[in-house]
């Protein structure tokens, strides 16, 4: 049962779940299964775990009065009309209903094969979610979660990654969403600088001495658009020339890209001058409340290198993650492969149902599309057709809660990257956290902890600590299957 936020559902929900005039005092106050408090609305006739929404809830119809007094007096004993008394925290409680009159004995026999789990029987019995509002004693309350005390996050610090667990600034959101920028879009960032490399070479041979100019081999070209999480973290750092030289070819694969005209063509020697020239126009619009490094409006390149590698390393990973966001923007290879998934979201939901069963080497399926009344457009839908919701993460907002009520949010990656990225979030997420309340911004610095930075350390991790423990049973099926998945891929 699901109801909408909308007046009319409301008044149809609160239609619904009026009950039949009983026929004494007693048996209203024994027979009633609603809960009307602070505007959630809960019911036994609803499914477990369910509930209306957090709309404000109309003012229910009173039902037939047994009394014969006053019309306007209010039943004490009624839990919808008695709304004075003061309010109680949210906790998940059993509700055990008892009928006034005696159950027969195929109904007890019933009852008690089932578990007390039939509704509507008399004596039934069943653990529902409600709220409060001093309406049970103190002794049925329960706590909603388990506390995170000094001892267990000493305990769950075993959880956390082997190589970044002890990493604050791969905890940061920009570390994951660069990991994801190049995992959706290495294909495009390296063809956009395939195309016009060639060229570039030219050019830089001409401008450039030869102990200056970069060396454009296979395994250059590889590990600056696909490296691992561990990898990028110690670009970041820069401890070894060998990780300052990928940090700087990272810059380069995704500038080229977005100048591949230039008469002077982005290279090691002079990427931070680009950079800059990306900053002056969109830094203010991508990167709120924040100022720009200085450094790269250093014209000298020695100097203006020095002072990049002087700064924190966390400014470093936020003007590589403008970049990314620069470059999901202009790269023409990337804004086209966008263009066709927006298009395509157009189709009827029968298309992305087509395209699910067909293979790689099925034949596509013609559909005619009309968007916004224009000129009739006929699209082939194949198998490798994407559609807007396949480019975004779905399981990056949610993958599996424990019983802290920690979130764990998932990135799928590249077999080269190391398949997967699992963080969780340091704390317990409440309610409206959960529901993205308004005023909801990004996760600051900390707040989440580093579980699994590759597919190795996600299988370990899953064999080690995802039990009954610290996870329900769809958790860990959900865990258990994505194993499957990458016990296959790392094979």
């Amino acid at each position: 049962f699901f109801f909408s936020r909308s007046a009319g559902r409301q008044r149809g929900l609160q239609k619904a779940l009026e009950l039949p005039k009983p026929r004494s005092r007693r048996r209203v106050e024994r027979r009633r299964e609603v809960v009307c408090v602070g505007g959630d609305i809960m019911s036994k006739q609803a499914t477990l775990l369910s509930f209306f929404g957090r709309a404000a809830a109309p003012k229910p119809k009173a039902e037939a009065a047994p009394n014969k007094g006053n019309k306007d007096e209010k039943d004490e004993s009624d839990p919808i009309s008695n709304t004075d008394s003061p309010k109680e925290p949210d906790v998940e409680v059993e509700v055990e209903v008892v009928a006034a009159s005696a159950a027969t004995p195929t109904q007890e026999r019933k009852r008690l094969r089932t578990g007390g789990l039939t509704l509507g029987s008399p004596g039934a019995k069943r653990a529902v979610p409600v709220t409060l509002q001093g309406l049970l004693p103190v002794s049925v309350r329960q706590p909603a979660a388990p506390t995170l005390d000094e001892d267990t996050l000493e305990r769950h610090r075993a959880h956390l990654s082997p190589t970044l667990g002890a990493d604050a600034l791969a905890s940061t959101w920009e570390f994951a969403c660069v990991l994801d920028f190049f995992s959706r879009f290495a294909d495009e960032v390296d063809g956009a600088r395939s195309d016009c490399l060639a060229q570039h070479k030219k050019r830089e041979r001409q401008r450039w001495a030869r102990e200056e100019r970069t060396r454009y081999d296979e395994e250059t070209l590889r590990c600056s658009v696909s490296f691992s999480a561990a990898g990028l973290a110690a670009a970041l750092v820069g401890r070894e020339d060998g990780d300052r030289v990928l940090m700087a070819d990272i810059h380069v694969a995704l500038l080229k890209g977005l100048h591949p005209r230039a008469k002077n063509p982005p290279c090691r020697m002079n990427w931070l001058q680009f950079v800059a020239r990306h900053m002056a126009d969109s830094w203010p619009k991508v990167c709120l409340n924040q100022d720009a490094p200085q450094c790269f409006f250093i014209k000298k390149n020695g100097e203006a290198e020095e002072a990049y590698w002087a700064m924190d390393a966390v400014h470093r990973l936020r003007a590589l993650r403008f970049l990314c966001e620069v470059a999901s923007d202009l790269n023409a290879r990337i804004t086209s492969r966008v263009e066709q998934a927006k298009e395509a979201s157009f189709l009827p939901l029968s298309a992305r149902d087509v395209a699910k069963k067909l293979g790689p080497d099925d034949k596509g399926v013609a559909f005619t599309l009309r968007p916004g009344g224009k000129q009739k457009k006929t699209l082939v839908v194949t198998g490798q057709t994407e559609f807007v919701d396949s480019l975004r993460q779905s399981d990056a907002d949610h993958f599996a809660t424990d019983h802290y009520r920690r979130e764990y949010m998932l990135l799928r990656l590249r077999g080269a990257q190391g398949s997967c990225f699992l963080v969780r979030t340091a704390r317990a997420v409440t309610a409206v956290e959960q529901g993205g309340g308004e005023g909801q911004g990004e996760p600051a610095q900390g707040e989440c902890e580093v579980v699994c930075a590759s597919g190795e350390e996600f299988v370990s991790f899953v064999a080690n600590h995802v039990d009954t423990k610290l996870f329900g049973g769809k958790a860990r099926s959900r865990f258990r299957d994505l194993v499957v998945e990458l016990e296959a891929e790392l094979e």
